[in-house]
Parts: structure tokens; C-alpha cells; sequence
């Protein structure tokens, strides 16, 4: 993919300084700030607390009830997308290639899921909920 040059918007990072967003796209909908690696977004966010690390993580609002039944198996994620209606996929990339053959091992059949890279895989837009009761 060709670099497109950076854009800043008018939020701002931790320190205090604008974020810096690379055009570049991580995903469909993500950019990156290149200062604090925060994510701007198309959905609505919400924050979620991890419950091994603690930590804060901002995640889509339509993937959120998925990614806590992720984690309740012990499957950390790296990054997720609700997905688009027009476009009917969403996506997670999980923490370790063994967490996504786990989970494709418990799912996959049921919902025709198939892995797109070595930690990753594509997810039907309307079944998110589903997937994530399947899980519970």
C-alpha cells in the first residue's frame, strides 16, 4: 500500500500534543496516531476493562459483547472491527495464532468462519451476537 501522508486531527494525545494520524489504514475504518497509537474510528466506541491485565482497550460497540466472551476463554485480542451492513464482515485479530485456531475450532463450522492471516479471521456482520452466545 502506497504511504499517504499524515493528517492531523483536532483531539489531542496523553501529553497533551495533537494526535498525528497516519492515512494509512490498519483496517477497513482504524487510523493510528503515530505519536500515542491511539485509534480513530468510524464506530462508536466503548471502553472495556481486560480482566487479566487491567488494562483500558476501546472497542467497537457492535463487537463488544463477542470480544468479552473472547476473553472469558482466555483468547486476548490485538484489534477488532463491528464490520459495515453493505460490506458483512467484521473481523478479530486474536494475541497468538494458537487463540485463533482455538477459536475457529469452536465456531468455525457452525458459522462458516475461515482464518484470512496467521491470527486473524473474518466474521459474518449479523452474527456477532450469535458467535459471542455460542461462546457464553
Amino acid at each position: 500500500m502506497d504511504e499517504i501522508p499524515f493528517v492531523p486531527w483536532a483531539e489531542f494525545c496523553t501529553d497533551g500534543t495533537p494526535h498525528v494520524y497516519n492515512r494509512q489504514r490498519l483496517s477497513s475504518w482504524k487510523y493510528v496516531c503515530v505519536v500515542c497509537g491511539h485509534f480513530d474510528t468510524e464506530h462508536p466506541q466503548t471502553t472495556l476493562i481486560h480482566p487479566r491485565t487491567g488494562a483500558s482497550v476501546e472497542v467497537d460497540k457492535g463487537i463488544v459483547r463477542l470480544i468479552q466472551a473472547l476473553w472469558a476463554r482466555g483468547w486476548d485480542t490485538k484489534f477488532s472491527c463491528q464490520g459495515q451492513p453493505d460490506l458483512d464482515t467484521a473481523y478479530v485479530m486474536f494475541d497468538t495464532a494458537k487463540h485463533r485456531k482455538e477459536f475457529i475450532e469452536a465456531v468455525g463450522k457452525k458459522f462458516k468462519l475461515h482464518p484470512y492471516s496467521r491470527s486473524a479471521t473474518t466474521l459474518p456482520y449479523g452474527k456477532l451476537d450469535a458467535i459471542a452466545e455460542h461462546l457464553e
